[in-house]
């Protein structure tokens, strides 16, 4: 038998103020007893005007009160066994800085069978019970924060008295899928009643919210507000309640039939399709209120009622079992830890710069709204700047309008406004950012504006000053190329209306100064804002998958489908509006735009709808475009540029169009996208994903987020990756999904093993060693992209601006205004790029090695300063066009002519397989002068006559995108031609310049496939054991080991004879030869080791077997380049015949 542990007596005092705290020494666990270290109770006795008072302080182990299973089972042992006799009543409180954080849910996400789920919810009505079975009063001191089964817990005490600054008390299971699992409802609503319990168990709790303590008192939730716990006033409360007569005042509508129609009408206006939960709860709260339990109304009701059943403890544990065994539920959950570890993962990890002055460039509605929110949150100096004095009256208005808002909504006061009004002000001249701290910008969404923007800013601010761009989708990075020390250039994207939405994407690109990001962080803290971190990519986090939602949508309504079908099909999901209502909401010009920017980038997956595009075109300026009208139909505007859009299009039939048809499609290409983010980088972590939607976008915590949804719905599955985008478990139950299908093998054959057999590279010096781990830190980046990109041929042009960013696209040039990189270096970049994709490697190719390279070699002074450094920074676009349709390896019988007229230039002729040639800025032509002459001349590609078309249907390199050119009488300006080309002679030492670099791409492409097969053989199994065990397969792995140890050797040889000036252009040509013949051969051996698995994207081989056939060919066929060999080996010419 155990023995009772004994509330420790005091000495008899009368107290008239707070006691000294007497704390004897505590009972230690039962004999033959396990200690329960989860939760201590630790207990003062203090007897106040002649009652004895116990004061039982929860200390929990971790430092914050969480009903675990453990702490369930101490607070059980404890009501068990302890001995109240000497006391008049109990008052517990607890440690730290809340009353009681609710359930443990961590342990709620392993359970996958009802009868561990009930165990759960009984678990708790046991402890609880013991709470309610004490035999003298009992008084709840709320300290902090009282979450479900914390206020669970309040709620079984007789009386609660809280500090009257308390914030946070509720019930919000509901929004977690589920419902109070003990006992929460009932006894809610005999305290309440059941209006109040509806709205603090279901409303409240749906979206995310708590009530205050003066709340709580006025609804009766809280008996008493002191200011200090501690302090006599509490023991007063304590002892009135203990004289008082036992008589409380019933809760309205007790013992009355209740209604939920008016809170069910609620919860639709603000979610169309309830989660289950909401009926479970609302079927118990009807319950209750029919018949109170008088035990949380009197402490003599409970005392006498001490032992029996609770009402309806049985119907509250079969609703939680029910809704914990749902994956809706544990989508909910799952939102809850994503948003939890979102917040963790931004805390600032370092030093943070002190923020006393803060400049905002712009005065538009987002500007403005950040200027008021710096001010107010900060109290500091704000200075806005704007272009002219119009506009800085027009900003001066906004900025009064917001603090009026502010003010009638009660958000400040009269003096805070006229205290906050004094901090702002706004100047047209950009010097007023001098000594601020920190500048942001909210200008027009425009890469060259803002760069503009920047530029100006610089002179006028500290060195370490932070500069934040809001852009919502122009990589950070490129915009910092304006600035002399983009390292302190940050993303800092606000959502709109800023004073609601509490998210902030933060983007830190690989430029910047890691140690601002803590800054950065330290300021969305003050700022009241949560931050997501996300990749430097184009439309960041919340915005890309948007985009591509509407994108999917749109192009469904321009090919002819219902748009009203299409707007609606995702209402049941519980999103928060429809698709256009949203559309409308955000702004046509403003999504058109991202949308443009992101078509930029990834043109199949985010087409530019052109209905989209003629609402907006057709708006008057000063004029709202709209999709829909006030009663949810669609304007008639909007009913127009849909026929135009689907007028241009082929006749769809309308028969198998269903919401459901719409939904899946829809869903699937955001399970799409959001594969691609996790895959490129955009974001590390899939919770960070649903956290930026719940912040972002008001997807609803109910839901998960969003990728909870993507995989319930089997969108996932229906996505090209054709997996689910979290693991069994994290958002569902676990072991319910697909139990069917036999798991695949998987295989992890990408990973660089930097294979080199007789150390070729062992003594590379440091700073050529440098810029390769440069580029392996970028293709590192992007390696989960390419295979994508490659399927889709689309050419992500912002790995070009990442790769200048890097300056790792200058391919060894020398110039004003470039980093020097030896030829080493040069080829040790090259060789990294092809090792991860041949279209990355030959971006580089033509943008340094022949776009740059020209210019550098006989470009004019003034040609070089335009262009050398934009082109090397990847700020703009460069193109060599050489080859024609009708002569490729004979380029030196090229008939694109260049015409002298006047003081200019008229070219004509056509180009082809020129890359950039259709998306660039700058085309280096090479075309025959009247004189016979071969000459060079830089062509815009915005110039009259220059058309380009992107060559479709590449069976290789699909991933950059590459011209037919035709100059159809284009006319440029004399100083348009390069003065130092003068034949082609001139034009052959540039291709003999890059001719060594096609032999290092080789290398790269064949280093990739033999780790690949290396690997491959190591995983693979066939007849029992790895195929790499066998004799056959380890003399071909052999065979590719030589010949990529021969290519290392002929690469770093010619580099170092590159260096010292001795390498002759027949050497290069035999380095090209012999590099991509071998190339081809390890990429057969490796295609056939594989089997079918080799013809597969995922494994890599294919894409570089593809590749290394264009490598093989271009700049100089194998055929070619051998003839340029045999002639100097034979000192005969066989290219003419003689």
């Amino acid at each position: 038998m155990s023995q009772p542990q004994t509330i420790p007596q005091p000495q008899p005092q009368q107290t008239t103020q707070a006691p000294e705290s007497q704390t004897p020494p505590q009972p230690g666990p039962r004999p033959g007893a396990e200690a329960a270290p989860a939760l201590a109770f630790e207990t003062t006795v203090v007897e106040h005007r002649g009652h004895r008072i116990a004061r039982v302080l929860l200390r929990p182990a971790s430092g914050l009160v969480v009903w675990s299973p453990e702490a369930l089972a101490a607070l059980a042992d404890w009501t068990r066994d302890v001995d109240t006799s000497g006391v008049d009543a109990i008052a517990f409180a607890a440690a730290g800085r809340v009353f009681g954080a609710g359930a443990d849910l961590s342990g709620f996400r392993d359970i996958a069978e009802r009868d561990a789920a009930r165990e759960a919810a009984a678990a708790g009505y046991r402890a609880l019970a013991g709470v309610s079975a004490l035999p003298v009063p009992t008084f709840a001191l709320i300290g902090g924060a009282a979450l479900g089964g914390g206020l669970e817990f309040a709620l079984r005490c007789d009386r609660r008295i809280a500090r009257a600054d308390v914030e946070g008390l509720g019930l919000p299971e509901v929004g977690l899928g589920l419902v109070p699992g003990w006992g929460g409802i009932p006894a809610a609503v005999a305290v309440i009643g059941p209006e109040a319990t509806g709205r603090l168990a279901v409303l409240d709790a749906l979206s995310g919210r708590g009530v205050d303590a003066t709340t709580a008192r006025t609804i009766g939730l809280v008996d008493d507000l002191v200011d200090d716990l501690d302090g006599v006033e509490t023991l007063d409360r304590i002892v009135d309640a203990l004289e008082a007569a036992p008589v409380r005042l019933e809760p309205e509508g007790a013992g009355e039939a209740w209604t939920p129609d008016a809170l069910l009408a609620r919860v639709r206006r603000r979610i169309p399709t309830p989660p289950p939960a909401v009926d479970r709860a609302v079927a118990l709260i009807a319950q209750a209120a029919r018949h109170p339990d008088p035990a949380f109304r009197s402490a003599q009701a409970r005392i006498a009622q001490a032992g029996t059943p609770q009402p309806l403890e049985a119907e509250t544990i079969d609703a939680f079992v029910d809704l914990l065994m749902t994956d809706e539920s544990r989508a909910a959950i799952h939102a809850f830890f994503a948003l939890q570890q979102a917040r963790r993962r931004a805390r600032p990890s370092g030093a943070q710069r002190r923020v006393d002055a803060v400049g905002v460039m712009g005065g538009g509605l987002m500007a403005t709204q950040l200027a008021v929110l710096f001010a107010t949150r900060l109290e500091v100096p704000v200075r806005v700047v704007e272009l002219d004095a119009d506009r800085v009256e027009q900003a001066r208005a906004r900025i009064a309008g917001l603090l009026d808002r502010a003010e009638a909504h009660g958000d400040l006061d009269a003096a805070a406004r006229e205290r906050i009004a004094g901090l702002l002000t706004v100047h047209a001249d950009v010097t007023a950012v001098h000594g601020a701290d920190v500048v942001i910008e909210a200008v027009y969404e425009d890469l060259d504006v803002k760069r503009a923007m920047w530029a100006e800013v610089e002179p006028h601010v500290a060195d370490d000053a932070l500069l934040l761009t809001n852009t919502s989708s122009l990589p950070v990075a490129a915009q910092g190329t304006a600035l002399q020390h983009p390292e302190r250039l940050i993303g800092f994207h606000f959502f709109n209306p800023v004073a609601v939405l509490p998210l902030v994407e933060l983007i830190v690109p690989e430029t910047a100064d890691r140690g601002l990001a803590d800054t950065a962080l330290e300021l969305g803290r003050r700022l009241g804002k949560a931050i997501v971190r996300t990749g430097d990519r184009p439309g960041f986090l919340v915005n890309r998958l948007l985009s591509r939602l509407f994108a999917e949508a749109l192009e469904l309504v321009d090919a002819g489908w219902d748009p009203l079908l299409v707007d609606r099909c995702l209402v049941r999901d519980g999103l928060p509006m429809t698709m256009f209502t949203l559309l409308d909401h955000i702004g046509h010009p403003v999504q058109l735009h991202v949308l443009e920017t992101l078509h930029e980038v990834w043109p199949e997956r985010f087409p530019v709808s052109t209905s989209l595009r003629l609402l907006v075109e057709r708006t008057p300026a000063g004029s709202r475009s709209r999709w829909l009208d006030d009663s949810g139909r669609l304007t008639a505007a909007a009913r127009d540029a849909i026929a135009v859009a689907v007028a241009e299009r082929p006749a769809h039939d309308p028969a198998c169009d269903t919401a459901e048809a719409a939904r899946l499609h829809i869903l699937r290409g955001v399970a799409d996208e959001a594969a691609l983010m996790l895959a490129d980088g955009t974001v590390t972590e899939p919770g960070d994903i649903d956290a930026a939607m719940i912040l972002g976008a008001n997807h609803p915590r109910h839901n998960g987020g969003l990728l909870p949804l993507l995989d319930r719905s089997g969108a996932s599955r229906r996505a090209p990756r054709g997996r689910e985008l979290l693991p069994d478990g994290e958002a569902n139950v676990p072991g319910d999904r697909h139990d069917d299908l036999p798991a695949l093998a998987a295989y992890d054959v990408l990973r660089p093993l930097d294979l080199d057999f007789y150390g070729v590279f062992d003594d590379v010096p440091a700073e050529d060693r440098s810029w390769h781990e440069r580029a392996r830190r970028f293709t590192d980046s992007i390696a989960d992209e390419v295979d994508t990109a490659w399927d889709h041929a689309e050419y992500p042009l912002v790995w070009a601006r990442r790769l200048g960013a890097l300056d790792l696209l200058t391919d060894g040039v020398t110039g004003p205004g470039l980093t020097p990189m030896s030829p080493l270096a040069a080829g040790l970049v090259g060789m990294e790029m092809h090792r991860c994709d041949g279209s990355v490697g030959t971006v580089v190719a033509v943008q340094g090695g022949l776009a740059l390279r020209s210019i550098a070699m006989f470009g004019s002074p003034e040609q070089q300063r335009e262009w050398l450094v934009p082109l090397a920074r990847g700020e703009r676009l460069g193109a060599f066009a050489l080859t024609e349709p009708e002569h490729g390896s004979d380029a030196v019988a090229l008939t694109t002519t260049a015409r002298r007229d006047g003081d200019g230039w008229v070219i004509t002729g056509r180009k082809k397989w020129i890359g950039n040639g259709s998306v660039g800025d700058v085309t280096v032509t090479w075309a025959r002068d009247e004189e016979g002459r071969v000459r060079g001349f830089l062509v815009p590609q915005t110039a009259p006559g220059y058309i380009a078309e992107t060559i479709r249907g590449k069976g290789s390199l699909r991933s950059i995108h590459q011209a037919l050119i035709t100059y159809d009488h284009v006319r440029l300006p004399a100083d348009a031609v390069l003065p130092g080309a003068r034949s082609f002679k001139d034009t052959a030492r540039v291709l003999a310049a890059t001719r060594l670099g096609i032999a290092w791409a080789a290398v790269g492409h064949a280093q990739a496939v033999t780790e690949i097969a290396v690997q491959y053989a190591r995983q693979r199994h066939q007849f029992g054991r790895a195929i790499g065990d066998t004799q056959l397969v380890q003399e071909r792995l052999a065979e590719m080991l030589s010949i990529l140890t021969s290519l290392q050797l002929h690469v770093r040889t010619l580099a170092e004879r590159d260096a010292a000036g001795t390498m002759r252009p027949e050497q290069a040509s035999l380095a090209k030869v012999t590099a991509t013949r071998g190339a081809r051969r390890i990429a057969q051996l490796g295609r056939d080791m594989l089997g079918g698995n080799g013809i597969l994207l995922e494994y890599g081989v294919m894409r570089h077997f593809a590749d290394i056939e264009a490598l093989h060919t271009y700049e100089g066929t194998e055929s070619v380049q051998s003839l340029i060999v045999g002639r100097d080996l034979t000192g005969h010419s066989a290219f003419s015949g003689h």
